[in-house]
């Protein structure tokens, strides 16, 4: 068996010489050329066994998938949370998010389903009771129930699932009152409870 180089299309003589010294398969390799290439190397492949009077098959050999290692640029990072629910769909424990600047070196001082980690820091602003609004991907507003707060963080429930992209807007509310915005620059999936 003789894989074909590309000149196999282009030169005869290197076919039929192939074919005399003895070559039973002609291998052709996908990867390589194309169909008008491997079409001509089949035709100097016949155009030898008349001449010869010597037989030889051909293998094709069709290319695979090719694995691809590396970041993929452009797809967009999104993230999830959701509460559990019962059977009929009741919650019976809110997700459970943690909240900080992305300056900021913090770590959940519990479990959290999902760390959010904003361009600025509103969590000194934030007081137990005050509700965070973010977009959701979906086009929805989701909104986070402030449960408590920090040096530089502050944690939250929600009784709604979400998907959250970076660079979501986010609000902080109290009451109607918009207290601080920022954006999501990256989200953390934790692991959860």
């Amino acid at each position: 068996m003789v894989t074909m180089p590309s000149e196999a299309a282009r030169r005869y003589a290197l076919v039929r010489d192939l074919v005399a010294a003895g070559m039973a398969v002609m291998r052709i390799n996908c990867a390589h050329d194309d169909e008008a290439h491997w079409a001509q190397m089949v035709k100097h492949l016949r155009r030898a066994e008349r001449e010869t009077g010597r037989s030889c098959r051909v293998l094709v050999d069709l290319g695979g998938p090719k694995l691809r290692t590396g970041r993929i640029e452009g797809g967009a990072r999104v993230a999830r949370w959701k509460p559990a629910r019962d059977v009929r769909g009741h919650v019976v424990s809110p997700g459970r998010i943690f909240v900080k600047a992305q300056a900021r070196s913090e770590t959940p001082p519990d479990r959290f389903d999902l760390t959010l980690r904003l361009e600025s820091d509103f969590s000194a602003s934030a007081l137990p009771g005050d509700l965070i609004r973010v977009a959701d991907c979906r086009g929805r507003f989701r909104e986070l129930l402030v449960r408590g707060t920090g040096d530089g963080y502050c944690w939250c429930e929600s009784e709604q699932s979400a998907f959250v992209e970076d660079g979501a807007a986010i609000e902080l509310l109290r009451g109607e009152q918009i207290v601080a915005q920022s954006r999501l620059t990256e989200s953390l999936t934790s692991n959860s409870r």
